[in-house]
């Protein structure tokens, strides 16, 4: 973004707010002034921020007379979003299915008050459709010293919904966002009226055997490092959680200390290559993980021709568990550490 406020190769052809409030079943459309310099810097970084977001999944819609899909191919002939009154639908349509939502679920926190603002741009040649309900943050005015609710500028939470118009002709994929985690079914699929392109068994094992595929790299050179990259990620794998893979692949390597100290520069290509995957092996990079088609249970390492080593895969801190050393007189063994020794020689 240039000091300007605009994102650059990214231009907004019109944008509109609407405040609402399920509460009081209330809509109230917000004219967007030519002279909100700020609100139009807020945008613009908003925009920005959501279409860098790694965190998404996608989805498709249920049929193409789906009141949203109807809505986007209006954008497509009128793009004045504050003139376009399928904009002003898609507000009301919201704030009835946050109502509704309240209504499935009256043990659960209400919904929170927020905006939804809408934009269409162009972005490499390409128009694009974005709607994001952006989350009230309450703050205190100095200069009033009471309580107000708005836009928060830093710690922004929202649901965001991203789609190329240009191809509304045909088969088109919608993007789905929620800083809050896993995306809020009342937004996907009541309000938007979409169901997930690919399942999240399948996400599951499209991701671990890409990213078991990609550690491979280091197996050769460096198997210590591997062993341990695999095991973590298995583990990872297993877990019955929310899967935000730019997280994942963090937690994975970013503190890693490598076993091998040269396995530094291929461990940098590891992991620009993990970074990839969810574009170069289709999948999501947000899911619910699903540890019944984690298919990795044991390994086995031949240590000797007459002992072979079988190893659980996903034990986690495995390196802590189980080590490689050498004797005061130059043999190579192997720790294992356990309570388990009665069945073997001891020898202090």
């Amino acid at each position: 973004m240039d000091g300007s406020g605009i994102v650059v190769g990214r231009s907004i052809l019109s944008s509109v707010m609407h405040h609402i409030d399920s509460h009081s079943n209330s809509v109230q459309k917000v004219p967007i002034s030519a002279t909100a310099n700020d609100l139009h810097g807020y945008l613009s970084k908003l925009l920005n921020e959501i279409q860098e977001q790694s965190h998404k999944r996608v989805y498709s819609p249920v049929s193409v007379a789906t009141e949203f899909v109807t809505c986007l191919k209006s954008f497509l002939v009128n793009q004045r979003l504050d003139s376009n009154p399928s904009a002003d639908l898609l507000a009301q349509r919201l704030m009835r299915e946050e109502t509704a939502s309240e209504a499935r679920h009256p043990n659960l926190n209400p919904v929170t008050k927020g905006s939804l603002l809408q934009f269409i741009y162009t972005d490499s040649g390409f128009t694009w459709y974005l709607g994001v309900k952006i989350e009230h943050s309450s703050f205190i005015d100095i200069n009033a010293l009471i309580r107000r609710s708005g836009l928060a500028e830093d710690r922004k939470l929202y649901k965001a919904v991203s789609v190329n118009i240009d191809t509304l002709s045909g088969p088109f994929d919608v993007q789905v966002f929620d800083t809050n985690g896993t995306p809020a079914v009342y937004w996907w699929k009541y309000f938007l009226e979409l169901v997930v392109k690919r399942s999240d068994s399948e996400n599951t094992k499209n991701a671990v055997d890409a990213v078991i595929k990609t550690v491979g790299i280091l197996k050769r050179e460096f198997p210590a490092d591997y062993s341990v990259l695999r095991n973590a990620t298995i583990a990872a794998f297993k877990q019955k959680s929310e899967m935000r893979f730019g997280n994942f692949v963090d937690n994975l390597l970013k503190s890693y200390v490598p076993i091998d100290g040269n396995a530094k520069p291929k461990l940098a290509i590891v992991e620009q290559k993990l970074r990839n995957l969810p574009i170069t092996k289709n999948f999501d990079a947000q899911f619910t993980l699903d540890p019944s088609v984690v298919s990795y249970n044991q390994r086995k390492v031949v240590l000797s021709p007459e002992i072979t080593l079988s190893i659980k895969e996903g034990v986690e801190n495995l390196k802590d568990k189980i080590w490689a050393s050498k004797t005061d007189d130059g043999r190579n063994v192997l720790v294992i550490q356990t309570e388990n020794i009665k069945d073997f020689d001891f020898r202090g």
